[in-house]
């Protein structure tokens, strides 16, 4: 590997903020430790509102106008759960990612995150729980350990409303309104049903619908850490014993959808509503029997070329209570749309 040691004249600071007050990162400096293929880099960083922050670090090779310099191996002051504070180490290992390369044009940056979700989005904190469901069985198994990074979900399931502004901006077709909608009386314009969940939008509708906002789908293993949490392995997002009035289900007291802000008996660990019942949500997912094989970083499972289905979670306004556990897993054809199907976006912070 040739030198990298120019990245010792990098001073930049960073300020990004995703909500509340802007942290601040200050006294940045690069400098590549003797003898070695490690570039060490010092910052001090504060956040107003004493809010934990994540950490990242970027590279230029060509003074700041890209930040395309492959940065996966650092350690350190790096990463989740960061507090203000000075005289912070990032280690980069340029040797492992950058290997062969100098310059005179490089630039670092330090980017600061102070984790507050955008608005109708909660955090959900880098964590490692068991996924899955012994109890549950046949596609749930077997239970194994996943480690999510920190990510932001939807409070609430994508709603008609939500959904209208996107089609209106972008020309994209309304949904179908539901079979159960009486003659003449639509769903998915109606005022009085504008809280309410759309459905009938296939899983590709959902995917421009969460490109179009700047988020996108959750994988099936950020989408289960938000229903049940970390703390145990729970049936349910409030626990193992089944409420009726947690959730929206056939033996619920709504006939069909409800709104999305309903059942607040059943808000999960996360702080999310509806994650049980109501409608069955889309995830990022390939659909395969069993979790054998399964990714254990959080990241979404998927097969090259892609599956026949994606994944569907949380059960339905028109299915049993048995299929509104945290951790029951079914599918759909990604083009499928259906009355009892919609989903909720996430969020890399």
């Amino acid at each position: 590997m040739k030198s990298v040691r120019t990245i010792l004249l990098i001073l930049v600071m960073a300020v990004v903020a995703l909500g509340n007050t802007a942290p601040v990162v200050t006294n940045v400096n690069a400098v590549q430790l003797d003898g070695t293929r490690l570039v060490q880099v010092t910052y001090d960083v504060l956040d107003a509102d004493d809010d934990k922050m994540t950490i990242s670090l970027q590279i230029s090779a060509d003074a700041g106008a890209t930040w395309t310099v492959p940065v996966f191996t650092t350690s350190g002051d790096v990463g989740d759960s960061i507090e203000s504070g000075s005289n912070y180490e990032i280690i980069w290992n340029a040797g492992m990612d950058y290997p062969e390369q100098s310059g005179t044009e490089y630039k670092a940056k330090v980017i600061a995150c102070d984790n507050a979700p955008p608005d109708g989005m909660v955090r959900v904190a880098n964590s490692t729980y068991v996924m899955g469901s012994a109890t549950i069985g046949g596609t749930a198994i077997p239970e194994h350990s996943v480690t999510v990074p920190t990510f932001f979900i939807d409070i609430y399931e994508v709603t008609n409303s939500q959904y209208k502004i996107f089609c209106d901006a972008t020309g994209y077709d309304y949904p179908l309104d539901p079979y159960w909608m009486p003659p003449l009386v639509p769903y998915f314009i109606n005022p009085a049903c504008a809280n309410y969940p759309v459905v009938l939008v296939s899983w590709e509708d959902a995917h421009a619908y969460a490109a179009w906002c700047g988020k996108r789908l959750p994988t099936e293993a950020e989408w289960e850490l938000a229903a049940k949490g970390a703390a145990d392995n729970r049936l349910y997002p409030w626990g193992d014993t089944w409420i009726s009035s947690n959730a929206n289900t056939n033996s619920g007291s709504y006939t069909y959808t409800a709104p999305v802000d309903s059942c607040s008996g059943g808000i999960s660990p996360a702080g999310c509503y509806n994650m049980a019942g109501n409608v069955y949500e889309w995830v990022e997912d390939d659909r395969h029997d069993d979790y054998s094989g399964a990714p254990t970083d959080g990241s979404a499972w998927i097969d090259e070329p892609r599956g026949t289905y994606r994944i569907i979670r949380g059960g339905s306004w028109d299915h049993v209570n048995s299929l509104a556990r945290c951790a029951y897993r079914w599918h759909a054809y990604p083009a499928q749309k259906e009355d009892y199907l919609g989903f909720r976006c996430a969020k890399t912070p």
